[in-house]
């Protein structure tokens, strides 16, 4: 970790855990108003042409013309409150669940700290450049000159610069906030661990009957794969309800609800984070094993729909905890090993992934 005591946004949801969830905008008419007639002289000026027109008439396809304008111009407004209207029923669709509210803040809060950690360093280095300025300029005088710095130039901060440096602590308070709002939504997962140990220890527990029908066929592959996928799943479920329980008297400590000394909620949150990250570890094991009997079994129908679709959701979950294997690590850690830079712009991975998938799936 950072030098700084880590906040609570600093524990990621690498989504460990299953939370069960029991118009087209009109375009713009391009249609023009018809062409007036133009009048054209007749050997007979007496005689009245279908050419000819009244002023009643040329008036009409002015007035329609005008309506036609107006139209165009209202058209785009309504538009735009249309797309509004879909964006936010769309959002309303993805936050309509724990997991996709979830997804959405982890997005949002990432993101914002990708943004902030840019910003911070932008103005920051243009401070620096500006003080850099100043200290050439006042070298560069004579001995005995005095320098006005009100009325330096280069003493002027950079208003760019301050701007920037603003809304990045803006943008880190915000990161901050929504990081508490995921950990205490994640303060409730204990109960979702409490089921999904109930249903690893009915697997365990299964009829006799079973244990019977696999001895009779006596294959030795089944037996090992089951023993290999039991282990798997053991680990996995012991290492998130540590990392759960910890999180969790971390949190509680830290808003005065736990009887916890700083130095205990400290211990807890880098004990919590190196269970999540033996979680990572032993997630992408079993995503190899995965893929590797998915490639051995030959599957004839691999173009079909089915196995795409499992494609695509295996190679999202190997990017996803790919990116945070390192972040794990480094948070296990007193100092960490990474920059803040470093460590957002690779938790925005896993983020974008997760927002991305939440928005496709609620189209």
């Amino acid at each position: 970790m950072t030098d700084q005591e880590p906040v609570v946004a600093d524990l990621p949801n690498g989504e460990p855990v299953p939370v069960a969830s029991d118009s087209p905008a009109p375009e713009p008419s391009s249609q023009q108003p018809a062409e007036q007639p133009t009048e054209q002289p007749t050997e007979q000026p007496t005689e009245q042409t279908p050419q000819s027109q009244s002023p009643s008439q040329s008036q009409q396809p002015k007035s329609a013309q005008k309506q036609q304008q107006q139209q165009q111009q209202q058209q785009p407004s309504l538009a735009a409150l249309s797309n509004m209207d879909a964006f936010l029923t769309r959002l309303h669709r993805c936050m309509s669940t724990p997991a996709g509210i979830d997804s959405m803040l982890m997005f949002v809060g990432y993101t914002s700290r990708l943004t902030a950690e840019l910003l911070d360093t932008a103005g920051r280095s243009a401070l620096h450049a500006t003080a850099h300025r100043l200290i050439t300029l006042a070298f560069s005088l004579p001995p005995r000159s005095a320098i006005l710095l009100a009325s330096a130039p280069a003493a002027r901060a950079n208003p760019l610069a301050s701007l920037a440096l603003q809304l990045a602590a803006r943008l880190r308070a915000l990161s901050n906030v929504l990081g508490e709002g995921r950990v205490f939504m994640r303060s409730w997962a204990l109960l979702a661990m409490y089921l999904w140990g109930r249903r690893l220890v009915s697997s365990l527990l299964r009829p006799a009957a079973k244990e019977k029908e696999n001895e009779k066929k006596k294959t030795t592959t089944t037996t090992t794969t089951t023993s290999l996928d039991t282990t798997i799943a053991c680990t996995q479920f012991v290492s998130l309800s540590l990392f759960q329980a910890l999180e969790n008297a971390y949190f509680l400590g830290s808003k005065g609800v736990l009887p916890l000394t700083p130095a205990q909620q400290g211990k807890a949150l880098l004990w919590g984070t190196r269970a999540w990250a033996v979680y990572v570890g032993v997630e992408l094991g079993r995503l190899f094993v995965e893929h590797r009997r998915k490639s051995s079994a030959g599957d004839a129908d691999a173009s079909s729909e089915e196995h795409k679709a499992w494609r695509r959701g295996w190679q999202r979950s190997v990017v996803r905890n790919l990116a945070w294997a390192p972040l794990t690590v480094h948070w296990s850690l007193q100092k960490g090993f990474m920059n803040d830079l470093t460590v957002w712009s690779i938790a925005c991975i896993p983020a974008v992934i997760a927002g991305r998938s939440v928005w496709k799936e609620n189209a």
